[in-house]
């Protein structure tokens, strides 16, 4: 397996798709276009650099549901919260038209956004990730699920094997690191009120 194939297996894109995956959820080019090019802004400068290209695959496709999904998570990162709120209930009604490991994302994105139930979410990803367990996404957003919950010693394991499965991916990473400044502060902020 060369290694394109492998980049794209770590990254969780299915072997039994021939074509790019987010070709299956959009039938306009220019649409995936756009949807491609706010991966790689999104990747390379953040997720508000991804709002734009999100923005214009979603007029391109209005039923591109993985566009939708993406711009939740980048509405919800900068706080925006009405903004995700309604693409994860547009990306949540779409879901149907999704391959079946990708609406665990939506999935996700609806329970957090717009229901707020951080448990489910939780087990939306670790479902995937027992249907998954060669992908990374789903560890790396389990443990991010459980940093919020501050549940940190139990974020490890799931933070480190999305790492060995995907060494590239910055938020596995990003993860760890708040996962290190986050517990002290917390343990020092406790110890300073039981004083």
């Amino acid at each position: 397996m060369g290694d394109s194939a492998n980049r794209k297996k770590r990254r969780g894109l299915s072997s039994e798709i021939s074509l790019p995956v987010e070709e299956a959820f959009s039938s306009s080019p220019e649409a995936i276009q756009a949807y491609r090019r706010s991966k790689r802004a999104g990747e390379a400068k953040g997720d508000l650099a991804a709002r734009p290209s999100l923005e214009r695959a979603i007029s391109l496709d209005p039923n591109f549901a993985l566009a939708y999904g993406n711009l939740a998570a980048v509405e919800q990162n900068p706080g925006e919260n009405s903004q995700a709120v309604q693409a994860a209930i547009k990306a949540f009604n779409l879901r149907n038209r999704e391959l079946p490991g990708n609406r665990f994302f939506t999935e996700a994105m609806y329970y957090s956004f717009v229901t707020g139930e951080i448990e489910k979410v939780a087990q939306v990803f670790s479902q995937e990730g027992q249907l998954y367990p060669h992908i990374a996404n789903p560890h790396v957003n389990l443990g991010s699920n459980l940093i919020a919950r501050g549940r940190y010693d139990a974020a490890i394991p799931e933070l480190q094997e999305g790492l060995r499965l995907y060494p590239d991916g910055v938020f596995g990473y990003w993860n760890l690191v708040t996962h290190h400044h986050l517990r002290p502060a917390k343990l020092e902020m406790g110890k300073g009120t039981n004083n």
